[in-house]
């Protein structure tokens, strides 16, 4: 098959396999001129998220576009990452983000191949199941990780902004369930929210990028959030908590010899303070505090209990998370959450 990026090495379209590519001086793309609406159908940050932007570090390190670190190094594009994983074993459907001809596709890539193995992936094939759309003047956008069997289009189609391409899936290299959508021109990267190749960032920038007013809305810069909370008789593995049949190993069970109260987020910094808590139906309460040493685009952990010799009490369970951040020399609450369950 083809390269599904014509001139580029396919890779080097995801940023992180290969060698680096040279970064060019900025080049803006004009103001009016090509446009992109959001390629995924997702309410952010409600059911996605993005979890990495470009990485536009000219140097060693990474950095998105506003100096901050979701990203990693060389990575060229958006990761929209789904974290609600109901919506995603439902189907989150990949839109075109704007006018334009298939001009290539990968099929028939598995889904979590790279859950069960690494290795499994073979060269050249990172992005898994993917579509390339051309939209003319030398724009070109990529589509990558999409479920199998879920592409709608074919090569040589005609496609409007908003046409459905196909699923967001586990296909190719990745450990998490996302569409990672990348642009160029003239086989050169764009990153969409500045509109310019990768130079450096600016924190105080709020360029408009390549994305349509619309679009633009739903892409406010998140730096941390929480993906999701919960109990279970087993600890998950948390790259495979998107799978239907990781859900049902370590569902919560009356018998169960352990109880885990679980969470994940995104985005944690150095010196942030994480607490978790479960408190029992009679009000004791377990407490686990830690102060994070680096900052991670993906952070999880849980807190355990062992069943008492006589049995675990009947009654609600309170789990409690709270993540707190240093500013100013105060402690500030990023994000807390709790969630309940009931054990008879």
């Amino acid at each position: 098959m083809k390269p599904l990026f014509g001139p580029v090495p396919w890779k080097f379209l995801l940023g992180a396999f290969g060698g680096l590519l040279c970064f060019q001086g900025a080049a803006v793309a004009g103001e009016g001129a090509f446009k992109l609406d959001l390629p995924i159908a997702c309410h952010i940050p409600q059911h996605c998220i993005i979890q990495n932007y470009m990485d536009v570090s000219p140097g060693a390190g990474y950095r998105d576009y506003t100096c901050g670190t979701l990203s990693y190094p060389r990575h060229k594009g958006t990761d929209f990452r789904v974290i609600d994983y109901a919506a995603y074993r439902k189907g989150v459907v990949v839109k075109a983000a704007g006018d334009g001809e298939v001009i290539r596709l990968r099929e028939g890539e598995d889904e979590g191949l790279f859950l069960e193995d690494p290795k499994k992936i073979p060269s050249g094939r990172e992005a898994g199941n993917a579509v390339v759309l051309r939209h003319g003047g030398g724009w070109e956008t990529l589509y990558a990780h999409l479920r199998p069997g879920s592409i709608t289009v074919t090569v040589g189609q005609q496609v409007k902004a908003g046409d459905k391409l196909g699923l967001v899936g586990l296909s190719g290299n990745t450990e998490f369930a996302h569409l990672h959508f990348h642009v160029t021109r003239n086989a050169q990267f764009y990153d969409p929210f500045t509109g310019v190749q990768p130079k450096d960032c600016s924190p105080e920038s709020k360029p408009a990028g390549l994305w349509s007013p619309e679009a633009r809305l739903s892409l406010a810069y998140r730096e941390t959030g929480l993906v999701e909370t919960g109990f279970s008789s087993s600890a998950p593995v948390v790259r495979r908590l998107p799978l239907s049949e990781e859900r049902e190993r370590i569902s919560l069970q009356k018998e169960t010899e352990r109880m885990f109260y679980w969470m994940e987020a995104w985005g944690v910094h150095p010196a942030d303070r994480l607490t978790l808590s479960i408190t029992d139906p009679s009000g004791k309460r377990r407490v686990d505090q830690t102060v994070l040493t680096k900052s991670q685009a993906s952070y999880f952990r849980y807190l355990g209990l062992k069943k008492p010799q006589e049995g675990w009490s009947s009654g609600q369970y309170l789990g409690e998370v709270r993540l707190e951040r240093l500013v100013e020399g105060n402690w500030q609450t990023i994000f807390a959450d709790s969630r309940r369950v009931d054990l008879f």
